[in-house]
Parts: C-alpha cells; structure tokens; sequence
C-alpha cells in the first residue's frame, strides 16, 4: 500500500506534487495507495471537505481511497504532534510508502513516524527513476543523490516540483473520520498572522532580497515592485537574520523551495544554500554590482547596477504600463 497525507490546508500545486509522484510508484510496484487528509476544526473550511473533493477530483485519480480525518480541537494545538498520533494509532506500518509534502508540519511528521517504526526515511525528494531509486539535491543542489530503501516502510517528503499527472474523472471512494482532541498540554505564547498576499509556494513570480540590499528601507522598494507585478516577495537567510524581513519570506536550503516561472534576485550574492530553493525556477533575472557575483551562474539576464536606481527606474515603467 502507498499512503499520501496532505492538511486540507494543502494548495493545489502540493497535492499535484503528491498525486503524481505516487502515480509514478503505483506504476512500478503495482499497489493500492490512499489519500489520508487531515481536516482540522479551526481551518477556514473545515465543513467544505466535499468542495475539496470535488475542486480537486481530477487530481485524485491514482488514490483508491480517501480518507478525511476531522480533528475536532481548540485552535491552541501542535498540529504535527496531533497527526503523528493519528498515525500511530493507524497502524502505518501496514502500508509500504508514506508520502507527502516537506511543509512545516510534515517536515517534522515524516521523520518522527518513520524512527518510531524502525523505517527508511528520505527527506526532499524531487524524482524517482525507473530502478524505484529516490533522487534528491545535495551539497545545496549542487548535485544529486541516489538513495535505495534499505527497509520499508518508507517514508518520504518530497521538495516543490513539477510532475505530468494523467488526470482522471474517477473519483476514488471518500470515508470520513472524526478525531476529538479533548485536552492538550500546550502553552501559547505568542500568536503572529501571516501578512496577506500572494503565498510564497504558489507564486508564479517571485521577487527577492538579500544582503546587497542594505537594510528594510531596501524591501519596501522590492514590496513595490512585487505589487505591481502580482508577485509574491522573497529573502536570503542573511536578510531574514539581519532582522530586515520576517523567517516566513526566506528561499533556500533552510527556508522554501520555489518553483515560479519569473525569479527576481535583488542583492543576493547566490550562496548554495539559497541557490537550493530557487534552481527550480524557469527563469532567473539578478540584479547585483558584483560582476563576479555566483548568482549570475543561475541567472538567464544579468543586470549589473545599483538596484535601488534600477528598481526605481522599473517602476515608473511598471506604474505606466499599468
């Protein structure tokens, strides 16, 4: 058996990611696989499993069986701990592969499960060859490795990337189960709302800041133009811990993996590990005075200028065509 686990939280690109990915390992070893969602009372649409299915059908035709699982809880909850119990007390051991997105709940889910049943665990997976080998970046994406299972069940987490899928109109059988949380042991110490906009994994733009930016003044000019281009916004990790931008922005091997189709590189010099969460990207352009910057490898345009003149020159152009 093959299991894929998503949150009804999970975006459309995730679950694609998901679908395909056990398509291709239904085609090699030939086993059912399941769809188990973890619905959650506190998300927004908690009562609309069925729109979910049906928005999603089409994306669901290698999945045999979907499971909802309804977790009625206070929102004052730690999701992945919830889910590695739920999981637990399933008795995953039965199915051969457990899949699912590295977000941050299942980045600490998948590792957890996977030691508690003594199984093979790989981390970040982009594809799976023809000798059923997972390949996954290494060295931050500098090249790729092969790994075989030593032992199953396997566990798997796999980076943003795009996969065909042959979508069907078969809609897989759809059980419903409900999980009360009745108490938990947690302390909320803070709570901090995610800015709204454009989701930082479905932006088919995305425009970025690093060091060579200077400071947060830098940002509000990269907030502008990521405005008027219907962008999401981007960092390094040196802005994040400047203190110039929230973690929540930050691309790379300890950040997000994006896949846009336009990747805008304000100021980032292109260390490996921010290279490991952008060489997805179907086109990169770099603005940077460094001519030797190592960013301008990975880049399809170069733009060797002031950013702050260039950016400000590129609005005024943005704000008419607009």
């Amino acid at each position: 058996m093959i299991l894929g686990l998503v949150t009804l939280e999970n975006n459309q690109k995730e679950l694609k990611t998901i679908s395909s990915f056990v398509q291709k390992i239904k085609e090699k070893i030939n086993k059912k696989a399941e769809l188990w969602v973890f619905n959650f009372k506190f998300f927004p649409n908690f009562e609309n499993f069925d729109n979910y299915i049906e928005q999603n059908k089409n994306l669901l035709s290698p999945f045999d069986k979907v499971v909802n699982f309804k977790v009625l809880c206070d929102s004052n909850v730690y999701i992945p701990e919830i889910i590695e119990n739920i999981l637990l007390e399933e008795k995953i051991n039965e199915f051969e592969y457990v899949v699912s997105v590295g977000d941050v709940i299942f980045s600490e889910v998948i590792p957890f499960v996977g030691a508690k049943f003594n199984g093979s665990i790989i981390t970040q997976v982009e594809a799976i060859d023809e000798n059923l080998l997972f390949l996954t970046p290494s060295f931050g994406g500098k090249c790729i490795s092969y790994f075989k299972p030593a032992k199953k069940p396997v566990f798997l987490t796999l980076r943003s990337f795009d996969h065909d899928i042959k979508e069907g109109n078969k809609v897989p059988e759809v059980n419903s189960k409900e999980v009360e949380i009745k108490s938990y042991d947690i302390e909320l110490i803070d709570r901090v709302k995610q800015e709204e906009g454009i989701k930082l994994e479905e932006a088919r733009i995305v425009v970025s800041g690093g060091r060579g930016v200077g400071g947060k003044e830098g940002f509000e000019l990269i907030k502008k133009v990521a405005s008027l281009l219907g962008a999401a916004i981007g960092a390094s990790r040196a802005a994040v811990d400047a203190g110039w931008i929230d973690p929540q922005y930050q691309v790379g091997q300890t950040g997000k993996t994006v896949s846009p189709d336009l990747y805008i590189a304000v100021g980032i010099s292109g260390a490996s590990q921010h290279i490991a969460g952008m060489n997805k990207s179907k086109f990169v352009v770099s603005i940077n005075t460094d001519p030797d910057a190592p960013i301008f490898n990975y880049s399809n345009i170069g733009i060797i200028h002031d950013y702050k003149e260039f950016l400000t020159e590129f609005i005024k152009l943005l704000e008419v065509s607009n």
